[in-house]
């Protein structure tokens, strides 16, 4: 069966109308209704949000629809090589800023540090989304439920950014003098 016959099946199994539905993952009706029909396939943190809702595996929702499988391989493996290239990217410029400060004017410097605190930003909220849909997914995969608050990869890398960026500053700045 294809997941577009699924997705309208399992919703009416669950009696769902597809507002609901769309209201539920945050998407428009219209989405939901070109989802069923098959004019359109859901991405991969749609399908997380779908399961969730309704309360369907992954495996089983997807499984026997080979055209939703290569989209989502060809999805995370776009998703993987951005996140890595831009945090090559970064520690490149962050190399460059640190290395050429003495040459550089203040003015110049200072700006670069600006570009890069944003560019910094932009990369941890993109990475914040990505890491935080995956270990969605994994924490469902392996039914962990806990009150606690647990320490996450994304965590792990928003902070190894945030002191980076930091040595790489006072280590700029102190260079300057």
């Amino acid at each position: 069966m294809e997941l577009s016959q699924k997705l309208k099946n399992r919703r009416k199994e669950i009696k769902l109308t597809q507002e609901e539905v769309a209201e539920k993952i945050h998407v428009s009706r219209q989405t939901i209704s070109n989802w069923e029909t098959g004019r359109t396939l859901p991405d991969i943190n749609s399908l997380v949000m779908i399961s969730n809702v309704y309360e369907i595996s992954l495996d089983k929702l997807i499984k026997g629809d080979e055209q939703i499988i290569k989209r989502l391989s060809e999805d995370t493996k776009e998703t993987d090589m951005w996140f890595i290239f831009s945090l090559l990217i970064s520690n490149i410029f962050s190399s460059f800023i640190a290395n050429q400060a003495k040459n550089l004017p203040l003015k110049l410097t200072v700006l670069l540090l600006l570009v890069q605190t944003i560019s910094m930003g932009y990369i941890g909220m993109n990475g914040f989304n990505f890491l935080q849909k995956r270990e969605a997914s994994y924490k469902k995969e392996e039914n962990i439920k806990t009150s606690k608050y647990t320490v996450t990869l994304y965590d792990i890398v928003y902070a190894t950014t945030i002191v980076c960026g930091v040595v790489v500053i006072f280590y700029t700045l102190l260079s300057i003098e």
